[in-house]
Parts: structure tokens; sequence; C-alpha cells
């Protein structure tokens, strides 16, 4: 009952809070002249990165998923991501399509009730695997690399660029909730072959609830980026609930 309460409730009633009660929702994102083209592009971006994702995972032995990755693990995820997560998509939309950095979620953010919230709520969510003595203890290195990748990278692409892209084609609500999906499902990889899959104990229904909390988890963002207007609250979010501020404390604490 525990387990239903904390992977099923909890997280609908977080969802349910952030939509209605903190903060209205801006102006919505001009409407596209092509909706059909748009969400090509979308399903375009993601299977790009959905490919990298793979051959990633199929390119690095298994061993290297079990414990605390290895910095040169990192180092390799990163090459193969940057240019799927950010130089691909970044340039089309800056070059071609003419976004701003307004468009860009490089701005302050609004809706500061969902800021303070979302800080305080996602603060509590990386300090509990401290709290219940869960934590492995990364490496400074490690925890600077989270923070580029994946909190940078994506809350760049799933937020400012599908859900941008998203809201021009479908409008508000609907980009949230589908791009909440498509970050839960780009995760599959990581969930049944990836690092996810060795520390769930090689287990399908372990597999699943991770898969289901991280399509919530992109639900989430996604309302504060809705809301916000700005990658910074996101990407704060995204960091510490990763667990890194968990690793944090226990570098200053040991």
């Amino acid at each position: 009952m525990e387990t239903i309460i904390m992977e099923f409730v909890v997280p609908f009633a977080v969802i349910a809070i952030m939509y209605f009660w903190l903060g209205r929702f801006p102006e919505p994102y001009p409407k596209s002249k092509n909706n059909r083209r748009e969400i090509a592009e979308v399903m375009g971006l993601w299977l790009l990165v959905l490919i990298a994702m793979i051959a990633f995972m199929v390119s690095v032995p298994a061993d290297a998923f079990k414990g605390i990755p290895s910095n040169s693990l990192l180092l390799s995820n990163i090459a193969y991501m940057i240019f799927p997560l950010v130089i691909v998509p970044f340039f089309y939309v800056v070059y071609v399509q003419k976004w701003t950095h307004a468009d860009l979620g490089i701005r302050m953010p609004r809706a500061w009730p969902m800021v303070i919230f979302a800080t305080l709520l996602f603060a509590l969510a990386g300090l509990l695997p401290y709290l219940f003595g869960l934590t492995e203890g990364l490496t400074w290195m490690l925890i600077a690399f989270s923070a580029y990748q994946p909190a940078f990278t994506e809350e760049f692409f799933f937020r400012v660029i599908l859900q941008g892209k998203l809201e021009r084609a479908l409008g508000q609500n609907k980009a949230w909730f589908y791009s909440g999906i498509l970050f839960g499902l780009v995760h599959v990889p990581v969930d049944f072959f990836g690092p996810q899959w060795y520390s769930s104990g090689e287990s399908y229904l372990a597999a699943f609830v991770m898969l289901f909390g991280q399509i919530t988890a992109g639900w989430m963002f996604g309302l504060i980026y809705s809301k916000t207007r700005s990658i910074f609250p996101g990407m704060l979010a995204h960091f510490m609930t990763d667990g890194r501020l968990s690793s944090i404390v226990l570098n200053l604490i040991p």
C-alpha cells in the first residue's frame, strides 16, 4: 500500500497542485502555421535521441553500468548525446525557425509560487536517499557532470524544444502532457537494459514502475516550464531529484 501511494497517488496529487493552484498559465506561444510539420519535427528529433540512446547502451559493456559510473563512461555518454539533445535542435530552432533567447527559456522565471514549490519539493526528493541511508558517494566530478547531463540537456531538449514546438502545434495542455510521455519513453533503454535495469535487480516490474515514475516526472517538469517559461527552475529541480543533492550533502557531511 505504501508503494502504491508513493509511486502513484503522490505524483498525481503533486501534478494536480501544480496545475490548479501554482500560478497561471502564460499567454501561449504563437500558433504554428503547419501543425503537422511541427509534430513531425518533434517525432523526428525524439527518434534521433532514442536511437543515440540505444546506440550508446549497446556500445558499452554491461558491467560498466553496474555501480557508480566512471568519468570515462559519463564522458562517452555526453559525446553520444550532445548532438541529438543540444546541437542539432539548437541550430534548427535558432537558425531555421528564428527562435529568440526567450523562446529558449533563457529568462527570469515567472509564476514564483511554482518556482518555490518545485524547489522545495525536489530538494526534499533529492535528500530522501541521504535521509534513508541509500546514497552512493559520487565524486564532485560526477556531480558536476550531472548538472550538465541530464539536468541541462534533458530540460533543454524535452521542455524547451519538444514542449515548445508541441505547444505551437497543439496548445499548452497537450504540450506538457505529450512531452512528459515522450520524456518517459526515451528512458526505456535505460530502464530495461541500461544502468537502471541493473540497479533494479533486473526486475521487469521495477523497470515498469520506474518508467511510470519518469513519465510523471516529465509531466511535473513540463508544468514547471509551461508556467515559469524559464529553463532554470526545471534544471535545478532535475538536478536535485536525480539524487545529486544527497551526494552533495554526503560529500560535505561524511
